[in-house]
């Protein structure tokens, strides 16, 4: 099975966040943060992708999967980032999803920056952060923040 791993984190948090010294601007900046992704990369990109997708589910599953449940599964978001796998079946859609992700940003949001990276995994298990993850298993909160060094 082979994973197409994007991952997406949101840089120089607090310089964005008190670029103003006005209270209601600082606080408008930390909710845009905050929901960055849930609004802009989940509601307004994936959902929108005319394909199938999951953004949702990872908040309450505590099983583990044995394979992504959509072609564009959701896997973490919080802490300034997200982790979005898309199916090998699906693979064209991940310079879809960062594309129009990142140009939103840009408009929507100058001054905030985005990074992000891409990685293909084949097999049945990842390393993220190093630690082992197969493909039957949720990647912890700890093993997907650590995966943005691994990445970078």
């Amino acid at each position: 099975m082979q994973v197409n791993a994007i991952l997406f984190d949101v840089q120089s948090i607090q310089k964005y966040i008190f670029a103003n010294n006005k209270l209601k601007a600082n606080v408008g900046a930390s909710f845009i943060v905050d929901r960055l992704f849930e609004y802009v990369l989940c509601k307004e990109i994936i959902n929108k992708l005319g394909v199938e997708a999951d953004t949702t589910s990872w908040l309450t599953r505590s099983d583990s999967i044995t394979s992504l449940p959509e072609p564009v599964y959701v896997a973490y978001i919080g802490g300034g980032n997200a982790l979005v796998l898309v199916d090998d079946k699906h693979e064209s859609l991940v310079q879809d999803i960062v594309k129009k992700f990142t140009t939103q940003v840009l408009v929507q949001y100058p001054g905030l920056k985005v990074g992000r990276s891409e990685e293909r995994r084949v097999g049945k298990s990842v390393d993220i952060g190093g630690s082992r993850i197969t493909k039957n298993q949720k990647p912890t909160q700890q093993e997907a923040m650590s995966a943005k060094t691994q990445f970078k």
